[in-house]
């Protein structure tokens, strides 16, 4: 009886392990196919909620260079790679770039880059990069509209400063030019993830 007793705990146990192994690699699977989680928190001035008129008069979108960081500690891949990144997600929302005409001026700092080791093991895997990203029109330097902008991953997939520039640049490009500017005559392209780590 005793045998049969440690037996069915030691099934128990590899069936619990199991599970927690397939919801980890379910979990990854999900955060590989829909990227890093972008998050958006307007500041003043505000803008229209879901209004695509906001940007509608603009005809070109240029990110400002140098990114600055108030983050001592931002990665340098990380700097290197937002502008590229930044560049393809907004071809893949086919939104204008290095074309003539009225010009919007994307100000990025870097406000925060946290490191998987910065959060409490319990919640997972949980890096995030937080920036302060300016809307400025560049022929009047009127502040269009400022927010909070947020990339953040929660597996081991997204670990790393590519993935992370993924997530910034999703917060900026889909959760707010792309909303904001009008969808007609535009298409729809591809979206790429980064490579992985440590690939060229």
């Amino acid at each position: 009886m005793r045998i049969a007793t440690v037996w069915t705990v030691l099934l128990a146990g590899a069936l619990l392990v199991g599970q927690g192994c397939v919801g980890r690699l379910i979990d990854e699977g999900i955060e590989k196919v829909l990227g890093p989680t972008p998050k958006l928190l307007p500041l003043d001035p505000k803008w229209p909620e879901k209004d695509p008129a906001y940007l509608a008069s603009y005809r070109n979108f240029e990110l400002v260079l140098p990114i600055k960081s108030e983050f001592p500690d931002t990665p340098a891949e990380f700097m290197t790679y937002l502008p590229t990144k930044f560049a393809e997600q907004m071809g893949a929302r086919d939104l204008p770039t290095g074309k003539q005409g009225k010009t919007l001026l994307v100000n990025v700092t870097i406000l925060a880059y946290q490191p998987v080791a910065s959060y409490n093991k319990a919640l997972g895997p949980t890096e995030e990069v937080v920036a302060r990203v300016e809307l400025v029109d560049k022929d009047t330097t009127k502040l269009v509209g400022k927010a909070v902008c947020i990339g953040r991953t929660y597996q081991s997939i997204g670990l790393g400063p590519k993935w992370k520039a993924w997530g910034l640049c999703r917060a900026i490009v889909d959760k707010w030019l792309d909303e904001y500017y009008p969808k007609e005559g535009r298409k729809a392209g591809e979206e790429k993830p980064p490579p992985s780590e440590g690939a060229n």
